[in-house]
């Protein structure tokens, strides 16, 4: 995330969401003079965090439809491109290279977690709030905006489908929890899979006849347990010398091998029911945060 500081609150730069009022005041609040009176862009005072850690951190969501009409009349009065134009651009049906698309950039993408969010409707009176000593002077808030036609408008709401979802969700000072996507869960889910799969091969320990003995847990050894499980069906007398994986070899009698077979299917077993447990978990999660505390 792009921070900027004013004091010792700290605001996401989005652009087209009062960035220039934001970056003006962090300017002034740093003692570095603007440039004929108009404020240091905010990519240049914003300083880049991987996360909010202990710091008081604000970001304004603007109505998605309207933050695309403000950033046309930049885009057409200095690139010269027009509405169908710029969404071919941004659906991806137009292939050659593009600056400034930054102002169209989704807000979904230029915010993090535990971020104080507020509506941008809400600008002025959120600002004095928060820096009650500070002259809060709103810029660039005249410009005659584009309509746009109900195809445009369409175009407009499926490709801001998700900032839409996040403006309505917003609720005044409240924190950014990132919704989940089917793509976390199943990242989530191939890692509890693979830890699955490294405690059902890593081994056990069992007590035979009065001593612990380890034992492999992996795909071949059940094969072989199964096997001499079968044998034993045909012949109760049957032994067999069994190499453990400390390298010591036992003969094991029917009883043995039955409660060596027993305990490791009981071992693979509880892997399973402890997946299908976790599986559930992961499936009725609604927040990250509770993604996160799913662990093998």
């Amino acid at each position: 995330m792009k921070l900027l500081q004013i004091k010792d609150v700290h605001f996401v730069a989005i652009p087209k969401n009062g960035s220039s009022t934001l970056s003006d005041l962090s300017a002034k609040d740093q003692g570095i003079t603007t440039n004929n009176g108009r404020p240091v862009p905010a990519p240049l005072m914003a300083s880049d965090f991987d996360s909010v850690g202990d710091k008081n951190v604000h970001a304004f969501i603007r109505e998605p439809v309207d933050r695309f009409r403000s950033a046309m009349v930049w885009f057409t009065r200095r690139i010269g491109l027009g509405v169908d134009e710029v969404l071919d651009y941004l659906e991806g049906d137009r292939q050659e290279p593009l600056t400034n698309l930054n102002r169209f950039t989704k807000q979904v993408e230029l915010i993090g977690e535990d971020v104080h969010l507020h509506r941008f409707d809400d600008f002025q009176s959120v600002l004095e709030s928060l820096l009650p000593d500070k002259q809060i002077e709103q810029l660039n808030s005249t410009n005659s905006k584009p309509d746009l036609t109900p195809e445009q408008l369409a175009r407009v709401e499926a490709y801001y489908a998700e900032d839409i979802a996040l403006y309505n969700s917003v609720v005044d000072g409240q924190k950014y929890v990132k919704p989940l996507s089917d793509v976390d869960k199943a990242d989530k889910l191939a890692e509890i899979s693979k830890a699955r799969w490294a405690a059902e091969v890593a081994g056990i320990t069992v007590n035979l006849g009065g001593v612990e003995a380890p034992v492999s847990s992996d795909k071949e050894t059940q094969v072989e347990l199964s096997k001499a499980l079968t044998i034993l069906q045909l012949d109760p007398d049957f032994t067999i010398n069994w190499r453990f994986p400390d390298g010591a070899i036992r003969e094991l009698d029917g009883a043995a091998i039955q409660f060596m077979a027993q305990s490791v299917f009981d071992h693979v077993q509880a892997t399973r029911t402890r997946f299908k447990e976790l599986n559930d978990l992961i499936e009725a999660a609604t927040t990250s945060e509770e993604l996160n505390n799913i662990i093998w």
